[in-house]
């Protein structure tokens, strides 16, 4: 009915700028969803913090909004307030069907937030096995280096050893090392990381 009388679609509220659209996408009302898009709304408007509305669906974990989304043509890559994207948030959730949705709909996987850390640098920290998998299987830049780290020496360093195997068993370079000249091998040695330390040497995921 609101629709019909024509309201505004795109209005956003002056408390944290959530929009319809947005605050469906958050909850996760698949229908209304629907709706509003059908209507002509504005489908990439960001919220006061940044957010757009296929962030929070992807946050959320709504596979269906997500899927709504792409299929209306969103923009897939833009980057909240912190830099994170969509792909970053779903990564941090462990969103590994909605990260396939993204993958899949051509999302840029090499992007990073304002902390230098990449889908799968943040994959990593969080160590979430299967997104590390997704994102290598579909052509991560395993060896991309941003302000400190690339995701193998962050593996290293934060002890994520398993994470450490699938780097290298996809051919991760354990030589690249940081400003200081600082690498991976170096980095497990510094922390005391002995697995991490014997995998660099050998440069092989499994023993």
């Amino acid at each position: 009915m609101l629709l019909e009388a024509g309201a505004d679609k795109d209005i956003a509220n002056i408390i944290d700028g959530f929009t319809a659209l947005m605050l469906a996408c958050r909850e996760g009302h698949v229908e209304i969803v629907r709706l509003l898009l059908e209507a002509g709304v504005n489908k990439d408007l960001a919220n006061l913090d940044g957010f757009t509305a296929l962030m929070l669906a992807c946050r959320e974990g709504h596979f269906e909004i997500v899927r709504l989304l792409l299929e209306a043509g969103v923009n897939k890559d833009l980057a909240n307030l912190d830099g994170f994207t969509a792909l970053m948030l779903a990564c941090r959730e462990g969103r590994v069907e909605i990260m396939r949705l993204l993958v899949e709909a051509g999302v840029n996987k090499d992007l990073a937030n304002l902390d230098g850390f990449t889908a799968l640098m943040i994959a990593t920290e969080y160590d979430h096995l299967e997104v590390v998998r997704l994102l290598l299987d579909s052509g991560a830049d395993k060896d991309v280096f941003t302000q400190d780290y690339n995701a193998l020496m962050l593996a290293v360093d934060i002890d994520r050893i398993e994470v450490v195997c699938l780097l290298l068993e996809a051919g991760a370079n354990k030589d690249v090392a940081d400003n200081n000249g600082v690498a991976a091998l170096m980095l497990a040695c510094r922390e005391g990381n002995v697995e991490a330390a014997r995998r660099c040497q050998q440069g092989l995921s499994k023993p």
